[in-house]
């Protein structure tokens, strides 16, 4: 249940999801289901103005950058589902008791 609201959490910043279920299998598997749509952007929280190092630093790596309420920003186009899961970190899985992570995904076309 930790890793299924960790991987929420990560999903939420680049998906809307309107659904999201856990369930244990009788392996003791769990397994997760989310029901998602790609955002298009995704804002990127930086710095603070005035850590004007760290400010070039997410510059070089952030290429539009705003200012907002004192606070660097960057807004950026989302990432599909597989770059997603490959950004997850491994050690954090480990850390959690997960040993594998296998995403199956489903489409449904409705015609009317």
């Amino acid at each position: 249940m930790k890793f299924f609201n960790f991987i929420k959490l990560d999903l939420e910043k680049y998906f809307e999801i309107s659904e999201s279920h856990f369930k244990y299998d009788d392996k003791k598997t769990g397994t997760y289901y989310f029901k998602i749509k790609q955002r298009k952007d995704v804002l990127v929280s930086g710095p603070p103005i005035d850590m004007k190092e760290a400010c070039l630093l997410f510059k070089k790596v952030h290429k539009n950058t705003f200012t907002k309420s004192g606070k660097l920003y960057s807004k950026e186009k989302s990432l599909s589902i597989g770059p997603v899961l490959k950004k997850i970190d491994k050690k954090i899985m480990l850390d959690m008791g997960i040993i594998g992570l296998k995403w199956i995904e489903i489409i449904y076309l409705i015609a009317s």
